[in-house]
């Protein structure tokens, strides 16, 4: 795998006690959390004197990057968003607040890339988040909340699973994450241990409904869909890609049976049609929690 430019190159690292972390406590920001995550109360738990403090250390985040367009005001809405998307995905993968491992990196506007609204370095362990969108016609706070890369916060911490496990819980010469990665073949990949073959479970029910027999209904909808987005190319049809898809809707669909929504955890961008469906995502959530219990059973 090729490695990607260090995150550090092109942001800003804010650390606990920092010059910057203390200007956010003494400034009037204007606060948007009441609009990613409607109805919320934040708990005595994440309540201390620095948000940075809480995300390194009760989180187990071990770093956040800020590109040099995003600004302070954007930087002290993203923590601050960013801790409760973290407690929120707590509820469904069942962490016990371990949610970067002391691996995991989260960049906010430090690492565009092409049109994605969001991506993950697997090399240096970084989710990064895209700012939103500069548009005059529609205000700052609609522009958070609505466009970069609100919303795909679990997809990429689907991707982070999925590489995590393959380097360091469950290894294989053949393939670096537990998926395969970047192939889009059909088939089992056989290979390595029980979050491999839970893995190779869950992605089995996404590709078949009779395995090697008869397709899903869900991957032979995508496979006419990504036949006419001719710059897509067969990306929606990769292991890793399904993978983090059908992660991110298993956590709001998880969410929603609590009442729960949270704008940059899980919000869908793309044609429906590339999502599973309730009744499809119901089907494979037994799966989805197997795999979580296994990784939890061994950090």
């Amino acid at each position: 795998m090729a490695k990607s430019s260090k995150i550090v190159d092109t942001s800003t690292n804010v650390s606990f006690g920092s010059r910057a972390d203390a200007f956010w406590k003494s400034e009037g920001f204007a606060d948007y959390l009441s609009f990613v995550r409607p109805k919320f109360s934040l708990p005595k738990s994440l309540q201390a004197n620095s948000s940075v403090e809480i995300i390194q250390n009760r989180f187990s985040i071990r770093d956040l990057n800020f590109g040099n367009w995003v600004t302070n005001e954007d930087r002290y809405n993203y923590v601050n968003s960013l801790i409760v998307c973290c407690y929120d995905l707590n509820k469904v993968v069942g962490f016990n607040y371990n949610i970067g491992f002391g691996y995991l990196a989260v960049s906010f506007g430090a690492r565009g890339k092409g049109r994605a609204s969001a991506h993950y370095e697997p090399w240096w362990k970084i989710i990064n988040i895209t700012r939103y969108e500069d548009d005059s016609s529609s205000s700052k706070m609609a522009r958070f909340i609505a466009t970069g890369g609100m919303g795909a916060f679990a997809h990429e911490y689907g991707h982070y699973l999925d590489y995590f496990a393959g380097k360091f819980l469950d290894k294989s010469i053949a393939y670096f994450a537990v998926t395969g990665g970047r192939i889009a073949t059909k088939d089992r990949l056989n290979v390595g241990g029980e979050i491999r073959k839970t893995a190779d479970d869950i992605l089995e029910t996404i590709i078949w409904r009779e395995p090697n027999k008869t397709l899903s209904n869900y991957y032979r909808r995508l496979f006419e869909l990504v036949g006419r987005l001719d710059d897509m190319g067969e990306y929606y049809l990769r292991r890793n890609e399904m993978f983090a898809r059908w992660f991110e809707a298993w956590v709001s669909w998880e969410l929603k049976k609590q009442g729960i929504t949270n704008k940059l955890l899980a919000q869908g961008k793309y044609d429906e049609r590339i999502y599973p469906t309730f009744q499809e995502i119901e089907k494979v959530a037994p799966l989805f929690r197997r795999f979580c219990e296994q990784i939890k059973a061994k950090i």
